[in-house]
């Protein structure tokens, strides 16, 4: 054990300076103390003890006292950082407690050898330098973020519609005439009178845009017009203890700009898309207006700043992934289906006439699971219905040049081709139910290295536009065809568990050794595939329809496949480094830089440190799980 961990902590900064002579002199006088869970290193408000810690194994909590009189966690040490060094160089007292959260292995370098070694090692100085030159970096970086975000409304998605509706409700019957409707406007200073029932729930709404609309009608009388006539029907109607996300992607896919809100079917508030917006300082709906209005391809174009500025609101105002993903899907797939609609113009002006049949358009990958929280690589596909017989090569040469034009048009927006050739321009992703069908068939029978990789993102598969009863028929080709080949599923587990993760046997986080991402780790590759392609098998074993991961486990916890526990620190771990990739694109793109995936851990607070080797060790425990469900050692 001795041996083991002086090679650990022969390979932390400082101590990797050394020179060989250097380290055996230094190794002799370095103490190594082991502390229990729940057991102090030193209380706050203690004399310094002389020591600098450096963690070998295990983790610690630097707590503070509250004025209440407990305890709170302010950051954390893993394997490989240091504690205790405000106080190091002084005789000062800790200003913050040090406690093992789980057993914890610590090298104790005394101010005497430390001093002796910056004297008779150069190299060993200056990494100590560069290490407490960090610490004080991230120190004023946490500061500087939490002042910034201290001025933005916390959690601003987590709101309930009660907190910001609008009590009491004008309210009137399917019979009031449209006098007695714009007098309510007036009196209140209102935009909108909600249609009830005898019993109080909601039939409809009359806005000021419909009584413009009854004035224009010729012969119009307000005192002979009744509601009913002009009424906008079916109203989006939530109850008060809706989140004000679910509200905003509700009113996004309705294009509505008033919510009803009933309680037990009665009303019992109004929230308009200005009381929204207000909540939130959000643009999404005014986006998805200007999708609607833009007359030419290139129009679109001016949406995607709109659409980052909803962005980087929802991330300064503390929204996580989890809450991001379903709203800018939402705007994505709004791009997407007014783009179709003009391909389809243009290939009839071209000659081309009118889709011969039927069809779907299907986003895959991370659009398909709602996780594409900024423009990346394209992964979409098109189902269309079945030709009738000599009819083959018209159907197909038509909707390729559809699936061509889209795919260029997304380009042009920003969402670049796939490398791998997975859109609906290639052949092999753009087929009829009937091949579709086939080729899945065949996908299963024979699978190959490159089709588990292209399996993977193909089952993730949502429609977006045109007629979903063809994607419904291919998932219920898909459960078919893995009932009938449950090696398939055995197959996938085998490829997603030989996915290493970067977790050291201490637990902490292995980086790139060499090459030009040294220092460094894949977020994507590294980390989030793990949770995709475990869950996803899962959820095809189970037959679960949801593509998001995250409803995927919602999914999974109800069926009893994961514990209740599990399946918080799943999603919690998930949407943290989802959540942290969206961040750091945010930063890059305000940098002038170009996005990776490649983070440096120790650049990060040591909160997004610390949740980055949380998910891992979460990961750990999901391919634990996955290996004993599929039998996959």
């Amino acid at each position: 054990m001795g041996c083991a961990r002086e090679e650990l902590c022969r390979q932390l900064p400082p101590f990797s300076a050394l020179s060989e002579k250097g380290w055996e002199n230094c190794r002799k006088e370095l103490r190594y103390e082991v502390y229990p869970p729940g057991s102090y290193i030193f209380r706050w408000g203690e004399p310094s003890r002389g020591f600098l810690f450096f963690v070998v194994t295990g983790l610690v909590e630097l707590v503070v006292p509250t004025a209440e009189g407990k305890e709170q966690v302010v950051s954390l040490r893993s394997p490989a950082e240091f504690f205790g060094e405000t106080v190091f160089f002084t005789d000062g007292t800790y200003p913050a407690s040090s406690r093992a959260a789980e057993e914890t292995t610590c090298c104790l370098l005394s101010r005497k050898l430390c001093e002796r070694l910056m004297r008779e090692e150069p190299a060993f100085a200056l990494s100590l330098a560069a290490l407490l030159a960090d610490r004080i970096r991230q120190l004023w970086a946490e500061v500087i973020r939490e002042r910034y975000a201290s001025r933005v409304e916390e959690r601003p998605l987590r709101r309930r519609l009660y907190e910001i509706m609008s009590t009491p409700v004008q309210t009137c019957t399917p019979e009031c005439t449209l006098s007695t409707v714009a007098d309510k406007l007036t009196r209140h200073g209102i935009s909108s009178v909600v249609v009830v029932d005898p019993a109080g729930r909601p039939l409809g709404l009359v806005t000021e845009k419909e009584l413009v609309k009854a004035m224009t009608t010729p012969g119009f009388s307000p005192d002979k017009v009744t509601v009913r006539e002009v009424m906008r029907q079916d109203p989006l109607v939530l109850s008060p203890g809706t989140l004000t996300r679910e509200a905003l992607v509700g009113m996004v896919q309705r294009q509505a700009k008033h919510v009803v809100v009933a309680e037990k079917e009665r009303v019992c508030g109004i929230v308009t898309l200005s009381d929204l917006l207000r909540s939130q300082n959000l643009d999404a709906v005014s986006a998805v207006a200007q999708v609607e209005r833009a007359s030419t391809p290139k129009a679109l174009r001016e949406v995607m700043p709109q659409i980052e500025r909803v962005l980087v609101g929802l991330v300064n105002g503390r929204a996580t992934a989890a809450e991001i993903g379903p709203l800018v899907a939402e705007l994505y797939d709004r791009l997407t289906a007014r783009l179709l609609s003009f391909a389809e113009a243009e290939l009839q002006r071209e000659g081309w006439g009118k889709p011969p049949a039927g069809y779907c358009w299907l986003t895959l990958g991370s659009g398909g699971r709602k996780e594409q929280l900024y423009p990346t690589d394209q992964d979409n596909a098109l189902i269309y219905a079945d030709p009738p017989s000599g009819e083959e090569e018209r159907f197909q040469s038509y909707f390729l040049a559809l699936g061509r034009k889209v795919t260029e048009y997304l380009a042009e927006l920003g969402f670049s081709f796939c490398p791998g050739e997975v859109m609906a321009s290639n052949p092999l992703w753009c087929r009829s139910l009937k091949e579709w069908r086939e080729n899945l068939w065949d996908w299963l029978r024979h699978p190959t290295g490159d089709w588990v990789r292209k399996m993977t993102i193909f089952f993730d598969f949502r429609p977006v536009y045109g007629r979903f009863e063809l994607a419904a028929a291919l998932r219920e080709a898909v459960f078919k065809g893995l009932e009938a080949q449950p090696g398939v599923l055995v197959l996938l587990a085998q490829d997603a568990l030989s996915k290493r993760l970067p977790l050291g046997p201490f637990r902490q986080v292995v980086t790139e050794k060499v090459g030009p991402h040294k220092h460094e780790l894949d977020l994507k590759r590294g980390v989030l595939v793990h949770f995709v392609d475990c869950v996803r098998l899962f959820a095809l074993r189970e037959k679960i329809e949801e593509t998001s991961t995250f409803a995927r486990l919602e999914a999974l916890a109800e069926r009893g496949v994961f514990s209740a526990e599990d399946t918080e620190e799943f999603q919690r771990a998930y949407d943290a480094v989802l959540t942290l990739r969206l961040k750091l694109y945010l930063e890059r793109r305000v940098q002038g830089k170009a996005f990776s995936n490649y983070v440096n851990p120790r650049h990060l607070s040591s909160r997004d440190q610390s949740a980055l080797r949380q998910a891992l060790i979460s990961a750990a425990r999901l391919h634990f799980l996955t290996g004993k469900a599929f039998r996959v050692g």
